[in-house]
């Protein structure tokens, strides 16, 4: 159950920031920041992949 649940929230935070990406095209400034959060959302995941890994 709850490697679907993460499986689910790395794939909805990963669109939501692909989307807050495409939008911020418009403001190079934005753009950086949304790059910076989607390499730490990344990490993120490789790190809940394995706490959960671990977990089970």
């Amino acid at each position: 159950m709850s490697r679907n649940y993460i499986k689910l929230m790395n794939k909805s935070i990963k669109a939501m920031f692909r989307d807050a990406l495409i939008i911020s095209l418009k403001d190079p400034g934005l753009a950086i920041f949304i790059i910076r959060t989607i390499i730490a959302q990344n990490k993120a995941v490789k790190l809940r992949a394995k706490v959960n890994s671990s977990v089970s």
